[in-house]
């Protein structure tokens, strides 16, 4: 988790070049797989950042994670898996999730 808790955050900080070589790490490191994982944590902090790394990584798979995320307890969280829900493909399953949400594209 560390690895792509500081991938996250190089992406996060200002480059004067490209973040696409961060994005192909977090995919190489299985950071799908992994934000799903960490959605289920007790730990806000690595929630927020099983969000973030959704929003960056956008795959049909998390929704279901991000539908449980954008009500989560801490705000942070649910305002993170906010932006990563709208980052995310607009399929038939985002929209049944959207409707379900109340979410507004």
């Amino acid at each position: 988790m560390t690895d792509l808790a500081e991938l996250v955050a190089a992406y996060d900080r200002p480059v004067e070049l490209g973040k696409g070589k961060l994005l192909l790490q977090m995919e190489a490191q299985g950071g799908g797989a992994e934000a799903r994982r960490l959605a289920g944590s007790p730990d806000p902090a690595e929630r927020r950042l099983a969000a973030r790394l959704m929003h960056l990584l956008p795959e049909p798979e998390h929704l279901e994670a991000l539908e449980r995320l954008v009500t989560d307890a801490d705000p942070d969280v649910a305002q993170q898996a906010r932006r990563a829900f709208a980052g995310q493909r607009r399929t038939p399953e985002w929209h049944a999730a959207a409707a379900r949400l109340h979410f507004s594209d």
